[in-house]
């Protein structure tokens, strides 16, 4: 890491054992190779503090948890605005290999005055091994990704840039639960932020991994007791986002208007939605031009 840290890097680890320990070593110390960046582990999972102390990262173990010992979504973003001594910040799931492209796309959005939050998706990767960072490490990963991996779904966001501030209030949400991604889309957009889908611009590798940590389930993100909750605290499966609700994408060559049939689609649907007074007007023109076109016709 330089001195002159731009972004700020935040993560909650789960315990490092097994291959979640390895995968988990392999995402920080990749970040612990970008430029730039500075990194904030939060809670006390075995196995934390010393990789903190290996790459040199700010470790802050107490955190807010649930009753099943979960850390809050809240409570790990309050403290990482509160941390922070740059001017944005990142919050990254713990698995997730980043590459110089990362900061190169930051480095590009962060003069925008107007407010934002850039995401992208991911491309799963299976990684079994601790990676050796030597020279030109990212080049010979990023071709097997490319030729290995796949790029999942616009649904499942693993990453969030955007400035301190731009989270007010954020429900009680469990992290690495389901819903509480979507929701901060959602909301980033509701208080006027701009969403900008950074995936032509970035590879993020998620490596592969089960889910014992929440229970032998077959989908226990989405059907365990914390799930639950966190669908009661968002509940209108409506008011979900996901990356084709982006307004700008962010290519390498520039950031462009998201003005595809397909986006173009949704964000009329969340027009639609958020607007409800003004479609009545707007369906009594439609049904008048109709009128006249058939009255000429």
């Amino acid at each position: 890491m330089t001195n002159e840290a731009i972004l700020t890097i935040f993560a909650i680890p789960k315990a490092f054992d097994g291959h979640i320990g390895v995968i988990q070593r392999n995402a920080i110390r990749s970040w612990s190779q970008l430029p730039g960046v500075r990194i904030l582990l939060l809670g006390n999972e075995p196995g934390t503090a010393a990789i903190a102390e290996e790459v040199d990262a700010l470790h802050l173990p107490e955190i807010a948890r649930n009753e099943y010992g979960t850390p809050y979504v809240a409570s790990c973003f309050q403290m990482a605005c509160a941390e922070s001594p740059t001017g944005l910040l990142a919050y990254v799931n713990a698995d997730i290999i980043l590459m110089k492209d990362f900061v190169h796309a930051v480095k590009r959005v962060a003069r925008r005055r107007r407010p934002f939050l850039l995401a992208g998706q991911r491309t799963n990767l299976d990684l079994r091994k601790p990676l050796l960072f030597e020279d030109d490490w990212h080049l010979t990963l990023s071709k097997r990704a490319k030729q290995e991996g796949l790029l999942h779904g616009p649904e499942a966001i693993d990453f969030f840039v955007f400035k301190p501030g731009l989270f007010v209030h954020i429900p009680p949400f469990a992290i690495g639960r389901w819903a509480w991604d979507n929701w901060l889309l959602h909301e980033a957009t509701r208080v006027g932020a701009t969403l900008i889908d950074a995936t032509p611009s970035i590879r993020v590798i998620h490596q592969s991994h089960d889910y014992n940590h929440v229970g032998d389930l077959k989908l226990p993100l989405r059907t365990g007791p914390e799930a639950i909750a966190n669908l009661a605290l968002s509940p209108d499966p409506k008011r979900w986002y996901d990356l084709r609700h982006a307004s700008r994408i962010l290519y390498p060559w520039g950031l462009s208007p998201a003005w595809s049939p397909k986006r173009l689609r949704k964000r009329t649907e969340v027009w639609r939605r958020e607007h409800p007074r003004l479609l009545a007007p707007i369906n009594g023109v439609r049904r008048a031009w109709r009128a006249i076109t058939r009255a000429a016709g």
